[in-house]
Order: C-alpha cells, then sequence, then structure tokens
C-alpha cells in the first residue's frame, strides 16, 4: 500500500471509477442475460426482470472466474482486460439497449403515474446520489481491513490465490471480494481496487433497490413495489454500505432474485390487474433453476444464506406441494426440493473444494468439531463458537432495535415496519403476501436461534419487509389517504437524516476538499503508527503484526493473525520456550521488525478475550486477562523476557526515546 497514491486520488479518479463500475455491472448483466436467454430461461421476460436475473448471473461468472484465475496463480493485468473484452461483446448491446429502453419507460412513468409516485421517484434519486459520492471514502471498518480488503491484497501481492492459516475469515467464501481482487488486479493498486469494490458495492445497493420495485410490480402492484424500494434506500444500513466493502448488497441482491424466481414457481403468472404488463414468464421449472444459481451464488458470498435462503425456500417448496391440488404430490415437492438444493450447491462448489484441499473441511472453519480441519484446533473451535453463539434476551434484542430505529443516525428505517399493521386491511391476504410474510417471519426466527444476532445478517430480508409495509401502506391509503401524505413526510424526514446524519461527515473528502490520510489518522486507531513504519522498516523488511491484524493500510510485507488464530511469535513462545527457537521461527519467515499493537491488543481481550502465550509458564497454554494493569504488566514481563534473549530491541519513538506503552497506539521492535 503506497500511502502517497491515497492523497494523488481526486474526486473525478473516483468519479471515472463509478463510471467504470457501472460499466463493468451493465457488461455483467448483458452477458448474464444472454446466456439465459441462450439456456431458455427467460424467454420474453420484461426489460427490468431481464437486466436484473442477468445481474445475478454475471456477478457470479465474474466471480467465479476471478477465483478461478486466482487459484490458477493467474491475476495478471492482461487475462482480466482479454476476460472483460470478451464479455463487453454480448454485453455492451444490451447495454445500449437498456438505456434506450430505460429512457423511455421514464417519460412514460412521468406522464402516467399518480403524483406521489413521482415524488417517491425522485426521492429515490436523491437517494442515489451520496450513495455514489460516499463510495470514494477510504475504508474505515475493522473487517474491511482485516480480511474484505486485507484478502485480495494479500492475493495481488502473491499474484495467486491462496490459504491464509493465520486469517481465519480469508478461507470463508469471497464471491463479493473477488469483484475488488479484479479492480485491483486490473488497476495494477489495491487502493483504487477497493475504492471499485466500493463503488461496485453502491450500486448494487441501487440495483437491490430496483429489484424490490420488480419483484413489488410483478407479485404486488406498481406503487407498493416503488414504495418499497424507498423504504430501502432510506435505510442508512443502505447508505452505510457504500462505505465499506461489505458483502451485504451482493449477498441481499442475489437472495431477492432467488426469492423472485421462487415466487415465480409457486405463484406461476399472476393477474394482469396485479402486475400491469405481460404475464411473468419466469414461471415453472425454469424459475425453479434460476432461484437455485441465485441461491448458489449467495452460498458463494456468505454461509449464512444455507440459514436464511437454502432452508426457507427448500421447506416452501415442500409445503407448497403438500398444499397443492391433488394433481400434485409431496413426492414431486421432495424432487424440486433437491433438484433445488442439487442445483444451488453447484456454483458453491468451487469455493467448498477449495477449503477441502486447503484444510480438509470443506466449510472450514465452521463444524471444525465433526469435520476437523487442518490448522485449526480444538481450542480455537471453542473460541470462534462462544463468539459466535446467540447471545442477549429479547428485551436487549428489542431494545437494540428500538435505538437503531429512534436514535441518531437512524440506521434501522422505521418505514421498513412502519406499515406492517395495516396490512389487516387486506384480508384476505393474497397468495404473494402470505409467501413474503412467511419467507420473512422464518428468516427472523432463523436469526435468532442460530446466529449471534447482529443486524447486518437480517440486510438480506429488508426487501421482503419493504414489501410487506408497502403493501399496507397501499392497501390501506385506499382508504386512508392521509397515509400516503404521512409516508411522503416520513420519506422527506429520512433524506434529510441520510444528509445531516450520514453524508456530510464524509462528502468533504470523496469530494476531494480535505486529505484522505489526514482523515484516516483521526478517525482510524492506529492508522499513524502503521503509516510511520517506513520512516523505520527498510524496503525489504517484514513485518510480524501483534495485536493488531487490520493489513490494509500496512505500506510493508507483513504477517498477522485474527483473534481466533495464533500469531507466529505466540506459537514460538508456546512451543520453542527459549531465544534460539524464537530467532529461528522469526527468520524462517522472513521477519525483520516486529510490531505490537498495545491498544488493541487490550481492546480485543476485552471483547474476544485475546489470549498471549505466557512464555514464563512451566507447560504450553494460554491464559486471558481480566484487567488491563494485569495486562500491561504480564504483556510487558513476556517481552521484557524476549528482550532478555536479545532477540530484539525496541525501535525508538520520533523523539528519540523509547515509546510509552501507554502514551502511544504501538511499539516497533527491530530483530536482531
Amino acid at each position: 500500500m503506497h500511502l502517497a497514491e491515497i492523497d494523488a486520488t481526486g474526486p473525478f479518479a473516483h468519479l471515472a471509477l463509478i463510471a467504470v463500475a457501472a460499466a463493468s455491472l451493465l457488461v455483467a448483466a448483458g452477458t448474464g442475460e444472454r446466456l439465459l436467454r441462450w439456456a431458455n430461461l427467460l424467454r420474453d421476460a420484461p426489460d427490468e426482470e431481464r437486466f436484473l436475473f442477468g445481474l445475478g448471473l454475471g456477478l457470479g461468472l465474474v466471480s467465479l472466474t476471478t477465483l478461478g484465475l486466482g487459484l490458477a496463480g493467474a491475476l495478471h493485468r492482461g487475462l482480466f482486460l482479454l476476460f472483460a473484452s470478451v464479455l463487453a461483446v454480448p454485453g455492451g448491446a444490451n447495454a445500449v439497449r437498456w438505456a434506450v429502453v430505460a429512457g423511455r419507460r421514464a417519460r412514460a412513468f412521468l406522464r402516467e403515474a399518480p403524483a406521489d409516485e413521482r415524488v417517491v421517484a425522485v426521492l429515490c434519486l436523491v437517494f442515489a446520489l451520496p450513495a455514489l459520492l460516499l463510495s470514494g471514502f477510504p475504508p474505515l471498518d475493522y473487517d474491511d481491513l482485516e480480511y474484505h480488503l486485507g484478502a485480495p491484497t494479500r492475493y495481488l501481492e502473491e499474484g495467486r490465490i491462496s490459504f491464509w492459516p493465520t486469517v481465519v475469515y480469508a478461507a470463508f467464501p469471497l464471491n463479493s471480494e473477488m469483484w475488488t481482487l479484479a479492480g485491483m488486479v486490473v488497476a495494477g493498486s489495491a487502493w483504487k481496487g477497493a475504492l471499485f469494490g466500493k463503488a461496485v458495492n453502491a450500486w448494487l445497493c441501487l440495483a437491490l433497490a430496483g429489484g424490490t420495485a420488480a419483484l413489488g410490480r410483478r407479485f404486488l402492484s406498481r406503487s407498493a413495489g416503488l414504495y418499497a424500494a424507498a423504504f430501502l434506500l432510506c435505510c442508512v444500513e443502505t447508505g452505510i454500505y457504500p462505505l465499506r466493502n461489505y458483502v451485504e448488497p451482493y449477498l441481499a441482491l442475489q437472495s431477492l432474485l432467488a426469492l423472485h424466481a421462487f415466487l415465480g414457481f409457486v405463484l406461476g403468472a399472476p393477474p394482469a390487474s396485479a402486475a400491469p404488463g405481460p404475464p411473468a414468464p419466469l414461471s415453472g421449472l425454469r424459475a425453479l433453476v434460476v432461484a437455485a444459481l441465485a441461491t448458489g451464488f449467495a452460498i458463494g458470498c456468505k454461509y449464512p444464506a444455507v440459514l436464511f435462503l437454502l432452508c426457507p425456500l427448500g421447506l416452501g417448496l415442500l409445503f407448497h406441494a403438500y398444499a397443492a391440488p391433488l394433481s400434485r404430490t409431496l413426492r414431486s415437492g421432495l424432487l424440486h426440493a433437491l433438484l433445488y438444493a442439487a442445483l444451488a450447491l453447484l456454483p458453491a462448489l468451487p469455493w467448498l473444494a477449495r477449503n477441502a484441499v486447503d484444510t480438509g473441511n470443506p466449510v472450514y472453519p465452521l463444524l471444525g468439531g465433526p469435520l476437523g480441519g487442518r490448522d485449526w484446533s480444538a481450542e480455537q473451535e471453542a473460541r470462534f463458537r462462544e463468539a459466535h453463539r446467540p447471545r442477549g434476551t429479547l428485551l436487549d434484542c428489542a431494545s437494540g432495535l428500538a435505538a437503531a430505529a429512534y436514535e441518531p443516525p437512524f440506521r434501522l428505517s422505521l418505514l421498513l415496519v412502519a406499515f406492517l399493521p395495516f396490512l389487516a386491511c387486506t384480508r384476505p391476504w393474497p397468495p404473494a403476501l402470505r409467501w413474503l410474510g412467511a419467507y420473512t417471519a422464518l428468516g427472523v426466527a432463523l436469526w435468532w436461534l442460530f446466529t449471534h444476532r447482529i443486524d447486518r445478517f437480517l440486510y438480506p430480508l429488508f426487501p421482503a419487509f419493504a414489501l410487506l409495509s408497502a403493501a399496507g401502506l397501499t392497501a390501506a391509503a385506499v382508504r386512508l389517504r392521509v397515509l400516503r401524505a404521512g409516508a411522503l413526510l416520513l420519506l422527506c424526514f429520512y433524506v434529510v437524516v441520510y444528509g445531516v446524519q450520514l453524508a456530510s461527515p464524509y462528502l468533504p473528502v470523496a469530494l476531494g476538499l480535505s486529505s484522505v490520510s489526514e482523515t484516516l489518522s483521526k478517525q482510524l486507531p492506529g492508522f499513524a503508527a502503521l503509516r510511520d513504519l517506513p520512516a523505520s522498516v527498510p524496503t525489504t523488511g517484514r513485518v510480524l503484526l501483534v495485536g493488531e491484524d487490520r493489513t490494509f493500510y500496512c505500506p510493508r510485507t507483513s504477517l498477522a493473525a485474527t483473534v481466533f488464530d495464533r500469531n507466529p511469535l505466540v506459537v514460538a513462545l508456546d512451543e520453542g520456550r527459549g531465544p534460539e527457537a524464537l530467532r529461528a521461527v522469526l527468520r524462517g519467515a522472513g521477519v525483520t521488525h516486529v510490531y505490537v499493537g498495545w491498544s488493541e491488543v487490550e481492546r480485543l481481550n476485552a471483547t474476544y478475550t485475546f489470549r498471549w502465550g505466557d512464555a514464563g509458564a512451566r507447560k504450553p497454554g494460554f491464559w486471558s486477562l481480566r484487567s488491563r494493569d494485569e495486562f500491561l504488566a504480564r504483556t510487558a514481563g513476556v517481552l521484557e523476557r524476549v528482550r532478555d534473549w536479545q532477540v530484539w530491541e525496541p525501535v525508538p519513538a520520533d523523539g528519540g526515546g523509547e515509546a510509552s506503552l501507554e502514551g502511544w497506539w504501538g511499539e516497533l521492535y527491530r530483530v536482531k
């Protein structure tokens, strides 16, 4: 990571990256749509659905192609440009046609749509602009710097995708991160690739809103779909993702496409009154195949898709056969469910095979107990399971969600649930609403029972929440017209919230009005210490990070370990028990310097029970620290013993004296 490059990337360069990201997604969508039509899976679907399902397939194909090239050690710019030019032939023509159709549809909408729908459409556009601009803000999130960006950066440096034994999260499926890696390879820069990945995330958030509107239009009404898209966009969770390289936009879009195709299978073509335009062509077994492909790409993005997508839709297929007319039997439903599950595993299979080869466990590190796996101990398994178990009471969860909805920055929009009570006005519920309600309720139950209950795990369910809330609004507004006015006022309120609470701190940086590196120094603890490493570490040096595992901004080649992995230094202290063994381990890894992030180790100890190998113990083992004083005393004692071994020496701080443990974020040592 060259820090000079960060400040050299101005606003115009970022606008160019936004345009390149848009063009890349259009080309991918065009290619995916051609393949779906070639396989006779779309037929004469409306253009918006052809674009969305083509985008879903195109996203997955680019991710898997990048994975294949990376595993083959072929992360070369020329190969990626050749691949892009091959896709551009079918994709480019479709992109031009879609632009013409979109312009025609927009003019017709402005002429024919009711006034409130036109206002909602304008508000959606207002939401879109900040999301795109905010993607130019430098990454700050912990998970981004640790593995969403850390892993692609490492692969770029090595020229191949390899197993990273000290960063367990890099072993998870990385379909979303493959787009960032592709951007890094083409740009020849980890920094520009990261911004490209964030721009892709911003466009995917907008595509998710468009997919929500398309699903609502197909199975509910155009008004419900449009309001649902606005409800989703004005949720600050959606606004946050352009700031991060998180996987949720990719995961949520594939989940929405799978749900859309599933509804096409179980409902068939809805009546024309419910969905203006041609009947839904995506039905029957074609819909089931498309749903399975989208599910597989979602699983290849994040394992929770098995819980929140594969299981609910598989159960839905069984229930559909059970509740269907006598001409359909439970046996056919079982066959459909098995076909769906088998096809869904195909797109995820490359990631499972990669883990099986690297670790012996296809879902490493999950199921480490029954499946085992190399580089994963029983102690690590216990710690990982403890950190990811369900926690908190129902009251804790309710209060947390309420705080997220009522307190700035209003991360969860009230509009996602505000109009749910008005669904009582639509008795009896139409089939689409019943399926959406069942899918949402089951998803929330699975989230509560089987996850550690973080809000972003719920994000793929947000479109369903938005559609249910919008359906309640449109149903009740027939009798209570004041509800539409209230909804528009709430939408306008969230526009203000979006601008003031979220955009204002970041827009000066995104627009190039302030220095990126200065902003990082103020907002990212530890950045200044990592930034100063080049002054003390030669270009050929290698730094071992202890405690700190956010490697993205580290300007020198580094080794790091997450809180769940054993740091090479800890391994040496536990197993070597002597200066020569420690020196051999460090030299064998090419380590010239050791950086200890004191405050970060202390924070990890408080949140994840960070453990440090006790070099003074008679037997190898770990212990946890309960207080700051104990932490500093014991850890400093371990390092003092290492100093006595004369394996390394502290590098003086800027003032010439030795850095204070409490006064500096970290301390740098030079290996002798």
